[in-house]
């Protein structure tokens, strides 16, 4: 599996075999990945989710890293503290759209701001990429840091979102 380090993070690329196991044995995925683990199975909405994620990575299995989940782990902990993804390969404008989480008790520490920014720089390594786009709430302040401290501006603005830009080129 492709694997990109940072100072305190591991961000495991996972294949399809560990992709369809994190959605359908998530327990065992993370025994697998030998990681403490926290929870057996994912919740239904993002076993839906990743599922259809999924059915693009195995139609386009030589560009699955655009499709599949990037578990985060911790380096201190080894335990995954959130994950972020891709949501498709570069379009027709050069755009790559990401997409993140973080677990509730790492919230606030700089763990996605840092996987954010890793994310980007692989991305940026990528042919056919000119832009790192991303959708927020208008109101998830937290994310809006997430983006500003990775240098992404807003482009967009709709009645609830806002759209974030990277430019790579």
């Amino acid at each position: 599996m492709l694997e990109l380090n940072t100072e305190r993070l591991r961000i495991i690329c996972l294949d399809l075999a560990n992709f369809k196991s994190y959605i359908h044995e998530h327990g065992n995925f993370e025994r697998n990945i030998v990681v403490q683990v926290k929870a057996e199975s994912l919740p239904d909405e993002l076993k839906k989710v990743f599922g259809s994620a999924c059915e693009q990575a195995m139609t386009d299995s030589s560009n699955y890293a655009w499709y599949t989940v990037w578990q985060i782990i911790s380096k201190t902990d080894n335990c995954a503290i959130g994950g972020i993804c891709f949501k498709g390969s570069p379009n027709i404008n050069g755009e790559v759209e990401i997409g993140y989480g973080t677990e509730p008790a790492h919230k606030n520490k700089g763990y996605m701001t840092e996987a954010v920014q890793a994310i980007i720089q692989w991305a940026m390594k990528q042919d056919g990429v000119l832009h790192v786009i991303a959708e927020t709430d208008k109101f998830n302040i937290a994310s809006h840091k997430v983006l500003e401290k990775n240098e992404m501006r807003i482009y967009k603005e709709t009645d609830s979102s806002l759209w974030w830009r990277y430019n790579i080129a």
